[in-house]
């Protein structure tokens, strides 16, 4: 459960690593039940790179096109493999629990920022642009791993695409 992996990642870390309880469950919820991955997002920077995507999917319909070129200018440094990685992951699933969210009204268990973010965006039945973004991000982070694309571009990308999926939903009411 969320409640045991925030438990043990409140034991395994270090004195000196400061991590809030709020962390340790916004952690937890993102590891999916793995120790392991809860581990790796609560030292790798995980939480930095889930609260830069939270923040720029707050800004949607309307991207913030500074902070879309910030975040994409830090995730697309040389050092920055493992944040890289983790966005990856994190967007996709997100994207997974805003279809979910949006096709049965599940959510009850998100944090509150979360929910408030997926009511926002869920203003209109129609799923396919979402989908279709959905498609595309998978598809754009597989091509950019084998093509060794430029991964800056291909996140500004993927950012516009999630803006252009926000206003088709809007403009379908």
């Amino acid at each position: 459960s969320e409640a045991h992996v925030s438990q043990i990642v409140a034991q395994q870390l270090s004195a000196g690593t400061d991590i809030s309880p709020e962390d340790q469950k916004t952690v937890a919820r993102l590891a999916n039940g793995s120790v392991r991955r809860a581990l790796q997002l609560a030292k790798g920077g995980g939480l930095k790179v889930h609260e830069h995507m939270i923040g720029l999917l707050e800004s949607l319909p309307r991207l913030n096109g500074a902070k879309a070129h910030e975040v994409a200018d830090w995730l697309s440094g040389r050092d920055r493999q493992d944040e890289f990685r983790f966005f990856k992951q994190l967007l996709s699933e997100w994207l997974n629990m805003f279809v979910r969210f949006n096709a049965t009204g599940e959510g009850a268990a998100l944090p509150e920022r979360e929910q408030l973010l997926c009511q926002r965006l869920s203003t209109s039945i129609d799923l396919e642009p979402w989908l279709e973004v959905w498609e595309k991000t998978l598809q754009s982070f597989e091509q950019a791993e084998t093509l060794n694309l430029d991964k800056r571009q291909m996140l500004l990308t993927v950012f516009y695409q999630l803006e252009t999926a926000a206003k088709q939903s809007v403009q379908s009411q």
